[in-house]
């Protein structure tokens, strides 16, 4: 779209117009010579100003009374189609108003600083409000077959492959994206996700996680939600996306580890809603918190290693354990996630024990917390060492196999290690076979 000009009649409308230039950084803010000040381009005369930025085809935001904009311009219009976008905004920021331009964008223009201004845009247009497109105007990869003044009044009768939704018809295909934004900042985040997140309308996801991928937010709607809201946050992607948005639903680490893609599925399956079915649904994968835990340290996870989750909000304590001694036994590397909560105190101080009856002592333990946020820790210790204050909700924990080594770097710090052969006469007592 051209440079935005916004148009002010009074020095008290300066706020305001700052306001939106922080979602239209590159308008230009135009006032009357005698009533502003610290303007970017100060006129003399309102109608001479309006009529020349209307006839070069400028987008024009007045900050005044729709009235105006219309009387002013009314000499000007005759082709629609070649009108810029025209829309007034009131004084006070509580309405975004879009009058002219329709063909030319202007209910996205309205939706944009609405939005910045916390407020719902006066959108009036049918096809904008039951198709999200105007009709002259259809989106990329629709066009009309002739001129909307030549369209000739003949009929043609066609058979779907499908039964056709009327509630969808002219709806554009809407898709979903569950990404996996890494455990971090934006340096563990893959050039998939980061286009999957520019190019959605619309985030949904657990408030931390949209907040880590903020900076990248444009346009973009947020739907903000609890932690433990994961079921919710999957039907409404899947809403959303049945309505022909663009969807992206954000997870941090890996979006199949303990994340929202196996929550999208299982309500899928649960629910079937028909307008779900011809949803485009992907899963873009992230670095997940086990490997940027691991690369802190060397390479803990070397050879064969196990995952657990010590959460039993969705499963039994009893499995849980079993796992954890299985996996011991079997002389596996172990991943540990979710290891204490608020609400969960004691699982990590049993898990210790029974890990104890076939590890030893000695072995190193990784606790991993933000990472790759403000206020990263990671720490290496003995088992016999770890207590429940060494954890919470955002750490992870690497507890080593027999075969873990331990190397002493010059400045202190220690490499963590488990090598890739595992010979057989060097098992841990008491494992598996």
């Amino acid at each position: 779209m051209t440079q935005v000009a916004i148009v002010i009649l009074g020095q008290h409308s300066i706020p305001l117009a700052r306001r939106i230039m922080t979602t239209l950084p590159e308008a230009v803010l135009y006032g009357i010579a005698n009533r502003t000040t610290d303007v970017d381009i100060p006129f003399a005369n309102f109608g001479d100003t309006l009529r020349a930025l209307f006839t070069e085809g400028t987008p024009i935001v007045g900050i005044c009374a729709a009235g105006i904009l219309i009387r002013t311009l009314a000499p000007l219009l005759s082709e629609k189609s070649n009108e810029p976008p025209v829309l007034a905004v009131a004084e006070d920021g509580s309405a975004v108003v879009p009058l002219l331009g329709g063909l030319q964008g202007v209910n996205d223009l309205a939706r944009q600083i609405a939005d910045a201004l916390h407020v719902a845009p006066a959108i009036t247009t049918t096809g904008d409000l039951r198709f999200h497109t105007a009709l002259l105007s259809p989106p990329a990869g629709y066009h009309l077959p002739t001129s909307p003044h030549s369209i000739p009044y003949d009929y043609a009768i066609g058979v779907a492959p499908h039964p056709l939704d009327p509630n969808t018809v002219g709806r554009g295909r809407g898709w979903l994206a569950i990404v996996g934004t890494g455990p971090g900042g934006e340096q563990w985040m893959s050039p998939e996700v980061r286009g999957v997140l520019q190019a959605a309308t619309d985030w949904v996801g657990y408030t931390t996680y949209l907040d880590l991928a903020e900076p990248l937010r444009q346009k973009q709607h947020r739907h903000d939600f609890d932690n433990r809201e994961e079921l919710e946050r999957a039907s409404m992607a899947l809403d959303l996306a049945a309505e022909g948005r663009a969807v992206a639903l954000v997870s941090s680490g890996d979006p199949g580890i303990y994340a929202m893609a196996a929550a999208v599925f299982e309500v899928l399956e649960r629910e079937d809603k028909p307008s779900w079915h011809h949803i485009d649904i992907q899963v873009c994968p992230g670095i997940s918190a086990m490997q940027a835990a691991a690369a802190q340290v060397g390479a803990p996870l070397g050879h064969d290693f196990c995952v657990i989750s010590l959460s039993d909000i969705l499963k039994p304590w009893t499995i849980i354990e079993q796992r954890i001694a299985a996996a011991v036994q079997a002389d596996l590397v172990l991943v540990l996630y979710n290891p204490v909560s608020k609400q969960r105190t004691w699982q990590l101080q049993k898990a210790r024990e029974i890990m104890l009856q076939w590890r030893s002592p000695d072995t190193p333990v990784i606790t991993a917390r933000n990472l790759g946020r403000p206020g990263q820790e990671v720490t290496i210790k003995p088992l016999d060492q770890l207590t429940a204050g060494d954890a919470d909700m955002r750490t992870i924990l690497l507890v080593g196999s027999h075969q873990t080594r331990t190397i002493q770097r010059s400045d202190g710090r220690i490499w963590v290690y488990t090598p890739r052969r595992y010979a057989e006469s060097e098992s841990a007592p008491g494992t598996l076979v």
